[in-house]
C-alpha cells in the first residue's frame, strides 16, 4: 500500500494545475498565470472558466463571494463577503 501512495504523490507534483472558476454572481476577475501578462474576464452567473498553469495563479476577484474555485478538483476556500474584492495566490 505504501508504494501506491508514493506514486500518487509523484503524480500530483508533476501534473498541471487545472483551475476551474464557476460563477454564482456577476463578477470580474484578473488572472495572472505563471507570472505572465494578466488577463481580465467579466463573468456572469453560471459562467465556467477552466485554466491551466504549470507554476501557479494570482487571482484578483471583484466579488469574492460570487465564484467557486476548484484547483485540480479540490475546492478552494475564498475568504470574502459578497461584493468584496479578494486577492488569492494558488497554490
Amino acid at each position: 500500500h505504501l508504494s501506491t501512495i508514493e506514486n500518487k504523490n509523484k503524480d500530483i507534483l508533476s501534473e498541471k494545475l487545472i483551475l476551474t472558476i464557476e460563477t454564482i454572481e456577476n463578477t470580474w476577475i484578473k488572472i495572472i498565470i505563471d507570472e505572465q501578462n494578466p488577463k481580465e474576464y467579466i463573468l456572469e452567473p453560471k459562467d465556467r472558466l477552466t485554466l491551466e498553469a504549470s507554476r501557479g495563479y494570482n487571482l484578483l476577484i471583484g466579488n469574492g463571494a460570487g465564484v467557486h474555485l476548484t484547483l485540480n478538483e479540490n475546492p478552494v476556500n475564498i475568504p470574502a463577503k459578497s461584493g468584496k474584492a479578494v486577492n488569492i495566490q494558488l497554490p
